[in-house]
């Protein structure tokens, strides 16, 4: 075996290893909390200056920028987090170190990623989320992996008609589906369409219904585009299973009878309380900002135990959530210029064209687009790492409507080959 092939495998071990501490290794119960913590926060170190260089690096290609401008605007928000929230700048570093993840993206341009090696990594990804996840069931009613709340309301959750298991990774089981999705139009292999299948059931699992929303939208439009027939087929049974629902009544004991009950609870409480998320996106867009300079710039991340942490909390208990609402989240944590730029990210990302086999990267960036409006998914360590490599794909296999679409085919084909 060559030394560039050796080198390699540990280039490709740095970028797992860098994913599983970002992860806090999906926080197994086994695992010391306090020394999972302390490796997260050496590896983003380690990360962030390992990849100092290449974040200045200038490329000419304006997702490389968007990605430089967030990550900078991210970082220099600790300081209104100290001048107007009194939020000391070590607190403000140690928290804001939360989304610095998306570093991810520099170290996938400095060692070139192949497509080939990305897509085993994403897929890895995903079915190391579903054995856990399986093995998690398994367990129950014994928690294995992730973080529930002093009593447990988290995983020991039965009003969607199953426990609930939530940790870390459920965002990379959507990029697994999609890539999985389409594979299975490029190929029509069964294999890919069975798994498609598969990871499908997995999400609804996951009891979530902004991800099984969000990812039914982006399915739907897809096979729109890539089959209308079939698509017809697909909107035609979902109009018939809405219409025959009205004279249908599901079990409160299954799945789809709990989380539409649920639902309907939800929604009654929130429309009698104004407690929904419209109301949260007003209160973080007009009157959580000190000023106008963190209007534009923002107010940083908070950490539980500074000043800024209790305000916060504060505000949580009087039932608004920034977790709750992406967009406003964007806004609250880096201002104008931060949701602006996020916003030209997505924007310029779906303006990419790339070869059919890279269309999964378009395919969550629009899930993206759409689930971050119900929650800041961009703010996970998994939302970020999948958001990072998504942009790399786009970045240095995309291209902008200007470019020949003879040069993406060649490149799609010297890739093959290699």
């Amino acid at each position: 075996m060559q030394w560039t092939e050796i080198n390699r495998k540990y280039v490709y071990g740095a970028l797992l290893l860098f994913t599983f501490a970002s992860f806090k290794f999906y926080s197994y119960i086994g695992f010391n909390t306090q020394i999972l913590s302390a490796v997260f926060y050496v590896i983003q170190v380690l990360m962030l200056g390992y990849c100092a260089k290449d974040v200045f690096r200038a490329t000419g290609d304006r997702l490389y920028a968007m990605m430089r401008y967030i990550l900078l605007i991210t970082w220099f928000s600790v300081i209104p987090a100290w001048a107007f929230w009194d939020q000391s700048i070590v607190l403000g570093i140690v928290a804001t170190t939360n989304l610095s993840v998306i570093t991810l993206f520099f170290f996938l341009w400095k060692h070139d990623f192949s497509q080939k090696e990305l897509e085993k990594y994403v897929m890895l990804l995903g079915i190391i989320y579903v054995i856990l996840w399986l093995y998690s069931l398994k367990n129950l009613p014994m928690m294995t992996f992730g973080v529930t709340n002093a009593d447990d309301t988290t995983l020991f959750n039965e009003e969607r008609g199953m426990l609930r298991i939530n940790f870390v990774g459920r965002t990379s089981l959507v990029l697994a589906y999609f890539l999985a999705l389409n594979k299975s139009f490029n190929t029509k292999k069964i294999s890919y369409i069975a798994l498609t299948g598969f990871l499908f059931v997995m999400i609804v699992f996951q009891l979530t219904r902004q991800i099984i929303f969000s990812v039914a939208i982006v399915t739907a439009i897809y096979t729109f585009l890539k089959n209308k027939k079939l698509a017809a087929y697909v909107v035609a049974a979902f109009v018939a299973m809405y219409l025959f629902s009205f004279s249908l009544s599901f079990s409160r004991d299954s799945v789809i009878g709990s989380m539409i009950e649920l639902t309907k609870t939800q929604t009654k409480y929130r429309y009698d309380k104004g407690d929904n998320r419209s109301s949260e996106y007003q209160y973080f867009f007009t009157s959580f900002s000190k000023n106008f300079f963190t209007d534009v710039l923002g107010n940083g991340v908070s950490y539980s135990s500074s000043p800024y942490g209790t305000v916060e909390q504060r505000i949580n208990d009087n039932g608004y959530y920034r977790t709750d609402v992406g967009y406003a989240s964007m806004f609250v944590t880096t201002g104008w210029v931060g949701l602006i730029l996020y916003l030209l990210l997505f924007y310029l990302c779906l303006r990419r064209r790339v070869a059919p086999d890279l269309e999964y990267a378009l395919l969550f960036v629009g899930y993206m687009v759409i689930a971050d409006v119900m929650a800041s998914w961009h703010t996970t360590a998994d939302g970020q790492a999948a958001l990072a490599t998504c942009v790399y794909i786009l970045a240095r296999f995309g291209k902008t409507k200007n470019e020949p679409e003879e040069q993406l085919l060649e490149e799609e084909n010297v890739d093959e080959q290699t």
